[in-house]
């Protein structure tokens, strides 16, 4: 409930669009629809730490898991 309030306060998705437009404008990143891929990314994250609450998954692992769907999210947004 304290992690369900605090994630609830702060806009995630858009700090991650804004990121992303940002990074699309410099040439850094390509991305087709910066809000839909920070919207994927979110519910990614999200969906990992379901999944590592659930079996008990170490911080490195989740890390891992994060970064490699990220990954996974980016190279298919490169529209």
């Amino acid at each position: 409930p304290q992690l369900k309030g605090r994630l609830s306060r702060r806009p995630i998705g858009e700090l991650i669009a804004n990121a992303l437009k940002a990074g699309a404008e410099s040439g850094e990143i390509a991305v087709g629809d910066p809000t839909l891929v920070a919207q994927m990314l979110w519910e990614s994250y999200i969906s990992v730490l379901r999944r590592a609450g659930r079996h008990g998954l170490t911080l490195d692992a989740v890390k891992r898991r994060v970064r490699d769907e990220a990954a996974v999210i980016l190279a298919g947004a490169r529209g």
